[in-house]
């Protein structure tokens, strides 16, 4: 009987780790899903209620300001079990926020190509020609 006992409290302690380590799959999986939408809707609205792709809250990128109030208040527990989710949300829009500085840079890059190379048909970047062209700028 005490043996019984024994392989009955033994599984049932496996199966309590196994449905902590499910919750906290579900867990990560629901937070890459919150950071992902956050993402698509905030280029979203940039898109269908900003003025040229520009949203903005005082004169700051709206997914700036969210991604700095949401990872903000989700990191000092604001939300309490929830904080984390709101930490993801404003992961999302922060993502959105560096795409487009990363789009515009590289739209300046492009712009401001002044090498004789070329790759693929375009001419190659070379970052010693952008330096010497703020260089200029500045003087």
């Amino acid at each position: 009987m005490a043996d019984r006992a024994t392989v009955i409290e033994r599984l049932k302690g496996k199966i309590n780790n196994m449905e902590e380590a499910g919750e906290e799959i579900v867990g990560h999986v629901l937070n890459v899903g919150i950071t992902q939408v956050t993402a698509f809707g905030f280029g979203l609205a940039r898109t269908y209620w900003g003025d040229q792709g520009e949203l903005t809250i005082g004169g700051v990128d709206a997914d700036l300001v969210a991604g700095i109030a949401g990872i903000g208040l989700g990191v000092v527990g604001t939300f309490g079990r929830m904080s984390t989710h709101v930490v993801s949300a404003g992961n999302g829009a922060l993502a959105c926020w560096s795409t487009i500085q990363g789009m515009r840079a590289g739209e300046e890059l492009k712009s401001t190509a002044t090498s004789g190379r070329r790759l693929a048909g375009r001419r190659a970047f070379n970052p010693r020609d952008l330096l010497h062209q703020r260089m200029n700028e500045a003087a």
